[in-house]
């Protein structure tokens, strides 16, 4: 990633299918590089808007939510799950 540090990032369908989503090392660089490229890139109170298509439990959304429950003192996380009606 290149720029200027952000108020807002959007992250939309960082996996590209199920295979890439049940792939431990695929979903591990993923959760590697959020950590060392996304977060490292928001000022303080920026906002991260995730969207994609659930399609594992070890997948950016579920990292975020479980990551979300183990940080102390660190960002406030809302989540908000929308179903895609058909």
């Amino acid at each position: 990633m290149l720029g200027r540090r952000g108020k807002w990032i959007i992250i939309d369908d960082p996996v590209s299918g199920y295979e890439e989503a049940n792939s431990m090392t695929q979903m591990a660089k993923l959760h590697n590089a959020f950590e060392a490229e996304i977060l490292t890139r928001l000022v303080p109170g920026a906002k991260v808007v995730l969207i994609q298509q659930r399609l594992s439990r070890n997948d950016l959304a579920g990292y975020l939510i479980d990551r979300a429950s183990r940080v102390e003192g660190g960002r406030k996380t809302t989540v908000s799950r929308v179903c895609a009606g058909l």
